[in-house]
């Protein structure tokens, strides 16, 4: 549960959190932003990964992707 104070609103503490816990595990700025705007299905775990063991990482050019 997040613990909200009046300062910020319940999605800004959300997205606090997602971050932080992408960063913990090594990930830069920009892909901790890709974990916020879900459900705690965007959270980052213990593997590194979210529940669909997905890492969020961009896309490279070379890859294919059928999204």
């Amino acid at each position: 549960m997040i613990d909200v104070d009046t300062e910020k609103s319940v999605s800004e503490h959300y997205c606090e959190q997602a971050r932080t816990e992408a960063m913990k595990f090594g990930y830069s700025e920009f892909e901790s932003w890709l974990t916020t705007g879900g459900d705690d299905r965007s959270l980052i775990l213990e593997s590194g990964a979210n529940k669909y063991h997905i890492k969020p990482r961009p896309i490279n050019e070379s890859d294919i992707f059928r999204g």
